[in-house]
Order: C-alpha cells, then structure tokens, then sequence
C-alpha cells in the first residue's frame, strides 16, 4: 500500500522520494555466522517429534518390532512420509510421549490453543499445565494470549512493526 501511494504522488525515482535499489538487509543472516563457529559440527538428525518425512517403516519402532516377532501395526500415532510442518500433531505427540517424550515445549508465533479449537482442548489445558507432562512451557509472544497464558515463561516477540524482516 505505501508503494502504491509513492507512485500515486509521483514519488518514485526521484531524490527524498522512494527509489529502487540501494541498501538492505541480509534477511538470511543474523549477529553471529553460525558457521565460523569452531567445532560446531552438529547435523539435524533423527526424527521429527510428528513424524514427518519419515515411513514408519524406516522406524527403529517398527524394526524392533518385526524383530520380536510382533504385528508392527498399528503405529501408535499417525505417520505422515510425504507432508512436513503437520502443526496439529505437536501438541497431541508431545502428550503421548510418541515417539520420544519432549521436557520442553516452545511456542513462537503461534497460538496452539486458539488454532486448533475443541480438539479436546480442555484435556489439552489440563496436561499443558501439568509439569509431569510438560516439565518447562516457553512461549514467545506479543501478548500474554490465550495460548502462552499457560506457559512458565513468556518471551516479548516483536510485533511486525517493530520487526526488520521481509513479510509476504
């Protein structure tokens, strides 16, 4: 909308007025090179906590399994090969311990509880509360929400003016 009002002015291409090109910002990049840094030599691996991208059959579950002489089906949880950012199974999987239990959970732009609405959501509550379940909550939010009320700790984001990034 703002460029469609400096072209509208005829402030385009003209000293004081907006102008292509000149400096910017590396949006990739950050105060540290995270690849400078020594002996950092640490890879992603393993298996997502939703397990996406990844066959159930390439599971150590599954092998396990077959090796005991046991019916490997059906997996206790969902497995999505294909899809990936499947934000609905966070939460769900965390709770169930499957496939491996997580001692913290963190939320970033993002309202959980408001998201995904009468997905048992008061069990959902009752077991987010519950430090045996979720030993530590951190949340990073604008505003104490409906979601990071529940959390232990709550970070201030930046809203999206105050935030030097590329919004699309």
């Amino acid at each position: 909308m703002i460029n469609q009002i400096n072209v509208v002015m005829g402030n385009m291409n003209w000293t004081g007025g907006l102008s292509v090109g000149g400096g910017g910002v590396d949006y990739n990049g950050g105060a540290y090179d995270l690849k400078t840094i020594p002996g950092l030599k640490a890879k992603p691996q393993g298996l997502h906590i939703t397990r996406e991208q990844m066959a159930y059959e390439d599971s150590s579950e599954y092998k396990r399994k077959l090796a005991n002489g046991e019916n490997p089906y059906p997996a206790q949880r969902p497995w999505f090969p294909i899809t990936k950012d499947v934000f609905s199974e966070i939460i769900p999987s965390i709770l169930d311990g499957y496939p491996y239990k997580a001692d913290i959970l963190l939320w970033h732009m993002c309202t959980p509880l408001y998201s995904t609405p009468s997905t048992g959501r008061d069990e959902i509550i009752a077991k987010i509360s519950d430090p045996k379940e979720v030993p530590l909550l951190i949340a990073s939010d604008i505003v104490v929400g409906d979601s990071s009320a529940y959390a232990d700790y709550i970070i201030p984001d930046l809203m999206y003016l105050e935030q030097y990034v590329h919004h699309q």
